[in-house]
C-alpha cells in the first residue's frame, strides 16, 4: 500500500512538474533610462520572441518614466527579423505615459520578432523609460 502510495506521489509531482515547466515566465530589459526628446521616436533592438511566447501567450511591460515628455508607446512584429510593422490591428500599449511607473498587459499578434516602440508626443519635452519586458 505504501508502495502504491509513493508511486501516486511520483507521478503527482512528475505530471506538475512537467505543467509548470510551460509556464515559464522570461524577461527582458528593453530600455534603460533611454533618453527620447521631444517629438522623437525609439526603437527597441529586436527580441525573438518565438522562443520566449507561446501561442497565445501572456505579455506584460513594466514601465518607469521620468521628464516631463509625454510617451506613447506601441510595438512592431517581424517574422523575417528585418522588415518590422505595426499591424492594422494593434493597439497601443498605452498612450499618454507620463512619470510614473506602470505595468501594462498587452496583447500582440503572432509574430517571431518583436521591437517596443516609444514615442515623445508632448512635443515640448523629452522622457526618459526604463522598461521590461515579460513573456510567457
Amino acid at each position: 500500500m505504501k508502495r502504491i502510495a509513493l508511486s501516486l506521489l511520483l507521478v503527482l509531482f512528475l505530471v506538475g512538474s512537467t505543467f509548470a515547466a510551460g509556464n515559464t515566465i522570461i524577461t527582458n530589459k528593453v530600455f534603460n533610462a533611454k533618453s527620447v526628446t521631444a517629438g522623437a521616436t525609439v526603437k527597441s533592438a529586436a527580441m525573438d520572441i518565438s522562443s520566449m511566447a507561446k501561442p497565445n501567450g501572456y505579455f506584460s511591460l513594466q514601465v518607469t518614466a521620468t521628464g516631463t515628455g509625454v510617451g506613447k508607446i506601441t510595438y512592431e512584429l517581424s517574422n523575417d527579423g528585418v522588415t518590422f510593422v505595426t499591424p492594422d490591428s494593434a493597439t497601443d500599449i498605452v498612450t499618454a505615459q507620463t512619470v510614473a511607473s506602470d505595468f501594462y498587459s498587452f496583447a500582440p499578434e503572432m509574430g517571431k520578432w518583436i521591437k517596443i516602440v516609444v514615442e515623445e508626443t508632448g512635443g515640448v519635452n523629452a522622457i526618459v523609460i526604463t522598461a521590461t519586458l515579460a513573456v510567457q
